[in-house]
């Protein structure tokens, strides 16, 4: 029997509550958007030629053609979306759709406000971002190996997926290494083993089902038979970005030799660590990107330079 919790998330009322959970462990629940007109890819379609709207248009979609004109920018994400039945592999991901139209935004706001009331947490006063990001998948393609930063809610809209999802807190799972070179800006930075297999746990997503990833929670998407549709709903909490700077001093303390302490090891050092990132970042970010990660681009930035002298006469004694 199923109770249903505002209007989109659902509860399963026969079992423990999940919700104390988040950020804590992975873990499934029910939602109420399946097969939604907001999430038709002729929808879809239509509203992401507002991003050219958008000066920061990459906040959106990524293009590997930095100087594509929009017009032609339109079209190919009109092309793409309208292809994904023809056969081909496509992994399509269109960012920020709060952005781009008023029913996204109101929706994004309904979703916090539900998690709140499940979570006990004032997400939205306390949050430093939030928004959702729309992903159309192909007939059996795999999402590789990897995590994210933020505290995540993967929704199915349409289609069927395995997800297969490990625990972040577990050692045997991420090294300090992993984490290091991630907030570093290196997206793909979790380095598969075998022997992780077995202690992943498998979550088949069909419409209306959903499954909570928290940060860095490594995971690893295979796509069934058919498109996919799936909404992911997201935010950080100002303890997951203190985090991340810990990680980003110490992965630039190793790059000079030193063996630094991971984060919680040390409260001094921890706020000592935060203090020097936080000096080095940008003041005025204008993207997530730029925030989360311009502070150690400038700390790292004389170890490449020293790094860029090298390489050339190491190239010429290997020759």
């Amino acid at each position: 029997m199923r109770a249903t919790v505002g209007t989109w998330i659902e509860q399963d009322e026969t079992s423990s509550s999940p919700w104390p959970r988040v950020d804590q462990a992975h873990f499934a629940f029910g939602h109420r958007l399946a097969y939604h007109e907001l999430f038709d890819l002729k929808r879809i379609a239509r509203i992401s030629q507002n991003i050219v709207s958008d000066a920061y248009y990459e906040r959106h979609v990524k293009s590997n053609d930095k100087q594509i004109d929009k017009s032609a920018l339109k079209r190919r994400l009109a092309d793409s979306i309208a292809r994904l039945e023809d056969g081909e592999e496509h992994w399509l991901k269109l960012s920020h759709v709060e952005e781009l139209g008023l029913e996204y935004r109101e929706l994004l706001q309904e979703l916090l406000a539900e998690l709140e009331e499940l979570t006990g947490t004032p997400i939205r006063r306390r949050m430093t971002f939030s928004g959702m990001t729309v992903f159309m998948n192909s007939p059996r393609l795999v999402v590789p190996y990897h995590f994210d930063h933020e505290t995540n809610f993967l929704l199915q809209i349409r289609g069927e997926k395995d997800v297969y999802l490990w625990d972040p807190n577990d050692p045997a799972v991420l090294t300090q290494r992993e984490l290091e070179r991630f907030y570093r800006g290196s997206s793909m930075a979790g380095i598969w083993r075998d022997d992780l297999a077995q202690r992943a746990t498998r979550y088949v997503l069909t419409p209306g089902a959903a499954v909570h990833h928290p940060p860095l929670a490594p995971h690893m998407i295979r796509n069934r038979d058919h498109v996919s549709v799936s909404l992911s709903l997201y935010y950080v909490l100002p303890e997951t970005d203190v985090k991340a700077r810990i990680y980003q001093a110490n992965y630039c303390m190793r790059r000079y030799g030193m063996n630094p302490r991971p984060p919680g090891a040390s409260i001094g050092r921890d706020q000592a660590k935060i203090a020097l990132v936080n000096a080095f970042s940008t003041a005025r970010p204008h993207t997530r990107e730029e925030l989360l990660y311009s502070g150690v681009r400038r700390l790292d930035r004389p170890f490449e330079f020293a790094k860029s002298m090298v390489a050339p006469f190491r190239a010429k004694k290997m020759a």
